[in-house]
């Protein structure tokens, strides 16, 4: 499918299943865990989800992650910042 405005190569856009936010219940939320094709993302939110977590944003709940992957050269790992999270429509499988 060809997109009419093609990504930055250090763009992200990734649809899954919500499985939660990492860390407890007291302090704020930094990172959230996405199901993608039965992988566990960790993924850093954007800074406005940090600080008060939305309502419609319960584990089970179909999302799309748009943001910035970065290679940590130390650790040797891709992390990945999303500047936006959004719900998706939930479709009956048939």
């Amino acid at each position: 499918m060809h997109h009419p405005h093609p990504m930055p190569p250090w763009m992200f856009v990734l649809d899954g299943t919500f499985l939660g936010f990492l860390g407890n219940e007291l302090t704020p939320a930094t990172h959230l865990t996405l199901d993608v094709e039965q992988e566990h993302i960790p993924i850093k939110l954007p800074s406005n989800f940090q600080h008060t977590r939305p309502q419609w944003l319960q584990p089970g709940v179909q999302i799309r992650c748009i943001g910035r992957s970065q290679l940590d050269t130390q650790a040797k790992m891709l992390k990945l910042n999303a500047y936006q999270v959004f719900s998706l429509p939930s479709h009956a499988s048939s």
